[in-house]
Formats: C-alpha cells, sequence, structure tokens
C-alpha cells in the first residue's frame, strides 16, 4: 500500500532552513548537532515516501512487477530505524533547551516581582510533567485505567494541587493583578484559574479510580474516557 501525497516544497524548504541554521549554529551545541544529524535522514525519508506516492499514483508495479518497490523498502526500513534514533535525540535535546529556557523566565519572572506569571508558568509546567506522566505507559487504555503506575504522578499532583490552591489566593489581590499588567477587560486570569481546578479535578479522579479500584463503565471505555468526562 502506497501513500497517495507527497510532500510540499515548503517542506523542503523547511529541512533546509532547520540545517542551514544549524550549520550557523543556535547557542545550543547538542541541539544544534542533533538537527544536523537528523535532517539529512529526514530529507531522504521524505523523498523516499515521494516516490513511493509517484510510483503508487502511476502504479507502476503493474509495470515493473513491483521491482521498484522492493528497491524503496529495502532503503526505507532501515532509514526509518535511522530516522527515529535521531528524531528522538533531536526532540529530547529540544526538551532540555524549553527547560532551561522555561526555569531562566521563571527566574526573572520571580526576580522582578511577577509573582501571578511566575505562578503560571509554574503551574504550567507541571500540568505538562503531569500529563506525559498519565500518559507514558502506551498499555494503559481506558479499558486497564487500574493499572496506570501513580508512583510518579501523586507527587506531581500533590504539589500542582497546592499550588492551584495558592494560586486562587494569589489572584484575589486585584492590586497585584492590574501591578503585572493583565487586561482587565480580557480577564485571562479567571479562565486560567478554571482550567487549572479542572485539570486538578480530573488528575485526582484519576488518582483515585486506581487507587479504589475502579474501572471505567463500559460507556465510558466507549467514550475514550479516562474519568466521567472531567479531563
Amino acid at each position: 500500500t502506497y501513500t497517495s501525497y507527497g510532500f510540499s516544497e515548503y517542506d523542503y524548504e523547511l529541512i533546509d532552513k532547520v540545517e542551514e541554521q544549524a550549520k550557523k549554529g543556535t547557542g545550543y551545541e547538542k541541539l544544534d548537532a542533533a538537527a544536523a544529524a537528523v535532517c539529512p535522514d529526514a530529507r531522504r525519508l521524505m523523498e523516499l515516501l515521494d516516490s513511493a506516492a509517484s510510483y503508487g499514483n502511476q502504479q507502476g508495479y503493474a509495470d515493473d512487477d513491483y521491482a521498484k518497490a522492493k528497491e524503496i523498502h529495502a532503503e526505507l526500513y532501515p532509514l526509518l530505524n535511522t530516522y527515529y534514533s535521531d528524531a528522538s535525540a533531536f526532540v529530547n535535546e529540544l526538551d532540555s533547551v524549553a527547560e532551561e529556557r522555561s526555569a531562566k523566565e521563571l527566574e526573572d519572572l520571580k526576580s522582578n516581582g511577577y509573582e501571578i506569571r511566575a505562578s503560571m508558568l509554574e503551574m504550567m509546567n507541571l500540568a505538562s510533567e503531569i500529563s506525559t506522566a498519565l500518559y507514558a505507559d502506551e498499555n494503559i487504555t481506558s479499558a486497564n485505567i487500574t493499572e496506570l503506575d501513580i508512583t510518579n504522578i501523586k507527587p506531581l499532583y500533590d504539589d500542582f494541587a497546592k499550588k492551584t490552591a495558592d494560586f486562587t489566593e494569589l489572584i484575589k489581590d486585584e492590586s497585584k493583578i492590574e501591578e503585572e499588567g493583565f487586561d482587565p477587560d480580557f480577564n485571562r486570569i479567571d479562565d486560567f484559574a478554571d482550567a487549572a481546578a479542572e485539570f486538578k479535578v480530573g488528575v485526582q479522579k484519576i488518582i483515585e479510580r486506581v487507587e479504589n479500584n475502579e474501572p471505567l463503565s463500559e460507556i465510558d471505555i466507549q467514550m475514550g474516557n479516562l474519568t466521567d468526562g472531567s479531563l
């Protein structure tokens, strides 16, 4: 089976730009090295898939008894293994840089007295950690949610619950909200607080379901819910 869609000129230009920037340097040597490694893999993979798309659309396999298909497959599968390895390294370096920059931003916010903005950033980072932990095990689904290992999730949840409560108290100070430059006509803070509370409750219900060994109902499983719809 072959894809009928190839890659656009924009897709190739994007790879070229990333590779060019990696050669110039971003200030993050490991990220540059990872980008330089994955770009040739990605470009060649795109070329092979474009070739496969053209071959499939033209039904070339009917003319050459799948000879070209065998050639494509012979290169494609080893390349995929290399690509996945290099792409994983690249994503890990991106995450590392993002964490470093987030930590610097958080430090700057705190040192400049932006308590609300600092709290919001901390909560977003923590919510991301929790989400990653929740879905780390690919074998866990709605059907076997009670088998979820919450060892690492529970302390993250406890931290998030405390920060949510602290944030609720913090934003009661309207003068502080104004000092930090939030637009009173665009109630972003209340929206954020509501979203944080909803996320907190959703994670709490997952933890309780695991601790109490309460499987989801058949309807929830069919709906793909991890909780009763809160998350």
